[in-house]
């Protein structure tokens, strides 16, 4: 008996092992085979999808400690608040919602996001934007499809308590007790047309990412669009230009982690 339970702690303690044993590095900073299990689990994508990810959040994580990015306290409730607000919650309505533990998983996880939005605007400060009128028109004409908008959208509503057990469902995972869905069809005559200009840019049957509204979280998941408008260059130039702006920069950011990676010493261990 004694040999059978010696038996059964080997074989956990060489599962603990392996799960937890590094796949691989970058700049000596190491991503276990958990890691990569857990968040291929988590967001549903490919074992090299998840392995990309996390080599380029170790890459912005070295930046954030190069530029000695830093946001403190006040910084991290005031930004939760704000967005929190705008959902019509707050840490207050946060911390009673989760236990502490979790409440400080959240809070750790923004202020991340925080310092990495920290991040790019740091390097972001001395790239200079095409601001032209010009340059705007060029984008839409060679991109007219990104600003048509479907008059008519049929799409399920779906809405839960739980964002985990919703963001499992929605990336095709199962579908659990807490989560509703309602199909709907909308339109300029009951819907705001910015949600239509939103859900115009996702294609049939994806959905889009998860919203907030007070303790309830939302996502849509669009199945058919129809009755398309294109708006003239004149009509939507503001927005035109904010669109080109942010593609921008977010090729600049591309392009600049693009060329941190191929310097990186990466070590592929198992």
């Amino acid at each position: 008996m004694r040999l059978f339970f010696l038996l059964i702690f080997i074989c956990i303690f060489s599962y603990a092992k392996t799960i937890n044993a590094i796949a691989l590095t970058v700049n000596k900073e190491a991503i276990t085979k958990y890691e990569i299990q857990k968040l291929m689990q988590d967001r549903r994508i490919s074992k090299q999808e998840a392995i990309n990810e996390l080599i380029n959040e170790k890459l912005e994580l070295a930046e954030i400690e190069k530029y000695r990015i830093f946001a403190n306290e006040y910084e991290i409730e005031d930004e939760m608040n704000k967005m929190l607000s705008q959902s019509g919650s707050s840490i207050s309505a946060m911390k009673v919602r989760l236990n502490p533990s979790d409440f400080q998983k959240a809070k750790n996880k923004f202020k991340t996001q925080l310092e990495k939005r920290k991040l790019y605007e740091a390097l972001l400060g001395g790239f200079k934007v095409d601001t032209s009128d010009q340059g705007a028109k060029n984008y839409y004409e060679n991109h007219r499809d990104e600003f048509m908008l479907f008059t008519k959208i049929s799409a399920d509503v779906l809405t839960s308590s739980n964002d985990r057990e919703l963001e499992t469902y929605r990336r095709g995972g199962i579908r659990s007790k807490s989560i509703k869905s309602q199909r709907v069809v909308l339109s300029p005559e009951n819907s705001d047309i910015r949600l239509l200009a939103f859900l115009s840019r996702i294609k049939e049957n994806e959905s889009t990412s998860i919203m907030q509204n007070g303790d309830i979280f939302v996502s849509y998941r669009v199945i058919a669009k129809s009755n398309a408008e294109y708006f003239q260059f004149e009509q939507i130039k503001n927005e035109v230009k904010n669109v080109y702006a942010n593609r921008q920069r977010d090729e600049y950011l591309s392009d600049y982690f693009d060329k941190l990676r191929v310097k990186a010493e990466i070590k592929y261990l198992r």
